[in-house]
């Protein structure tokens, strides 16, 4: 093939013009084993490459024949995820430092690199974002879950006078090492802002938040005037004809003496989720069918909508979502997540995977709505009882017997305007820490661009790199 010229006149090249693809290892299913043993050889998947160095755990052995002296891994080989289930993991690669003694699998690919070329710079290429726009152009229309020889023929690259690509390389390497150093302190500091979220909410439901507040109120009347009240408003609106569930009787709770346990289903005039037989009402109608994936911790998201026409009849009335509303999962991967409705939702029910909580009084959803996401308390008590490996549930007998702390409704009041406030900080404190990481992120990009079009000098690169490291401490 004709070298082209790039914008910096080096010369455009094909991927596979500068560097040989060694096919994975093929095996039988039941010679795959788990732990090393005599006469087997290690073998990376593609989920051993992640990140800036391959991962060697998790591997698999395989008999030693299968194993060509060709596969064998040797330093400055390429390693690439030639298939996989996930769309962001094909077409990752990672250079290997050193020789291995083990092989590679079906689903990998090698690429070895033809003197006269560098192949930490390759490897450099394969992790940009051009790289990345190519894989997604060539393969507009096929599965882009597998990369074939042909897409990898496709790939240009420019390349840099040898020099140069040991030079960039080696720069982009110490970039590299900074950048991680970067995103290390980022997610220190992210850790320790969810951390700081955790606290504000256990301290909240357990009266140390407000324990200056109880005490210039020494007359304060317990929470026994509101359990009365809502007592009243039960019997009213079920007709005293539903005993409420007794509260699961819990050691870890502590709170105050002002405070009192009740059951969430002492606290609500219903408890109860969509039909099962609304399944044939999907897809069509103007109404919207609340589903798990609205559902999150503390908040309902509103971006997916799955619109249904459910059947007129008692089923539809008891299932339709009021303001004030407490939306809990009862089924899926995020069962537990509780999240409040805040703003009115015409024409909403809830379907058989989300629970509708009503609490008898309206204004006991804001603090309700932080005892159940407060990770050692209400959210505590629904991992303790969510069951089911492969789709995890809560039952309704476990949601109607969940224990509450209660306060007296002021203090409760007092408690939601200090966790707001707290939780006004920790969002800022969130969003600076997201703003870090993406500029971590982009500016490692950004250095990738430049490399590759021959523009950016040893001074610029020590700079970038500086540069990404500040991110952390803005």
């Amino acid at each position: 093939m004709t070298a082209r010229t790039s914008v910096s006149s080096w010369p455009v090249r094909s991927l596979l013009e500068v560097a040989d693809l060694i096919r994975g290892v093929s095996y039988k299913r039941d010679e795959a084993r788990t732990q090393p043993g005599p006469g087997l050889v290690p073998v990376l998947r593609a989920t051993n490459i992640n990140g800036a160095a391959l991962n060697f755990e998790d591997l698999v052995f395989v008999p030693q024949r299968r194993v060509s002296a060709e596969q064998r891994i040797r330093s400055g080989d390429i390693v690439l995820a030639m298939s996989s289930g996930s769309r962001d993991v094909v077409g990752k690669a990672v250079l290997a430092r050193s020789d291995w003694p083990g092989g590679f699998g079906a689903f990998c690919g090698v690429l070895r690199v033809h003197p006269g070329i560098d192949a930490g710079y390759v490897a450099r290429f394969l992790q940009s974002a051009h790289y990345r726009s190519q894989i997604d152009s060539v393969a507009t229309g096929t599965n882009i879950n597998n990369l074939s020889k042909t897409t990898l023929k496709n790939i240009e690259l420019p390349i840099a006078p040898l020099e140069v690509q040991a030079q960039l390389s080696e720069l982009l390497d110490r970039i590299d090492a900074r950048r991680r150093s970067s995103i290390v302190h980022v997610a220190a500091a992210n850790h320790a802002v969810q951390r700081f979220r955790q606290a504000i909410l256990a301290a909240a439901c357990s009266g140390r938040l407000t324990a200056d507040w109880r005490e210039e109120r020494a007359a304060l009347k317990s929470a026994s005037k509101l359990l009365a009240d809502v007592t009243d408003k039960r019997r009213s609106v079920l007709g005293g004809r539903l005993k409420p569930a007794t509260p699961v009787a819990s050691a870890q709770l502590d709170f105050p003496d002002s405070w009192t346990v009740a059951s969430l289903d002492s606290l609500s005039i219903r408890i109860t989720s969509g039909s099962r037989d609304w399944s044939t009402y999907y897809g069509r109608g103007s109404g919207t069918f609340v589903m798990a994936q609205n559902v999150r911790r503390g908040f309902l998201d509103w971006s997916f909508r799955q619109p249904v026409d459910p059947p007129s009849g008692a089923s539809r009335n008891r299932s339709q979502v009021e303001l004030g509303d407490l939306l809990v999962t009862i089924v899926g991967a995020n069962t537990g997540d509780v999240g409040p409705v805040i703003e009115d939702r015409p024409e909403h029910y809830v379907c058989q995977s989300v629970a509708l909580i009503r609490p008898a009084n309206v204004e006991l959803t804001p603090y309700l709505n932080l005892w159940f996401n407060s990770p050692s308390h209400g959210r505590e008590y629904f991992e303790e009882c969510i069951y089911g490996a492969g789709r995890p549930h809560l039952s309704f007998e476990q949601l109607r017997a969940a224990p509450v702390a209660v306060p007296s409704l002021a203090e409760q009041c007092e408690i939601v305007r200090r966790v707001e406030r707290l939780l006004s900080s920790v969002d800022f404190l969130q969003s600076r820490v997201e703003a870090a990481i993406q500029r971590v992120e982009l500016s490692g990009q950004a250095v990738l661009a430049k490399a590759f079009r021959g523009e950016l000098s040893e001074a610029e690169q020590t700079v970038s790199a500086e540069h990404a490291a500040e991110g952390t401490h803005s």
